[in-house]
């Protein structure tokens, strides 16, 4: 993934995590705290991807159910 792509996805998801948060009020505050810690954890793991920080857990081999 190249640093342009990184960017482009991460202005989209905060532009888009904007949007939820200003526009929708018809949800509880605890469940858009959720939402936005969600995001925020999902897009900092995508960054730890894509400068290879946390790489090594790719081999690491989860059980099927």
């Amino acid at each position: 993934m190249s640093l342009i792509q990184l960017l482009l996805i991460l202005i989209l998801f905060g532009v888009l995590l904007y949007l939820f948060n200003a526009y929708v009020t018809k949800i509880d505050p605890t469940i858009k705290k959720l939402i936005n810690a969600v995001v925020i954890i999902a897009m900092v793991i995508l960054c730890l991807y894509a400068f290879g920080v946390i790489e090594a857990l790719r081999g690491v081999r989860v059980p099927k159910v």
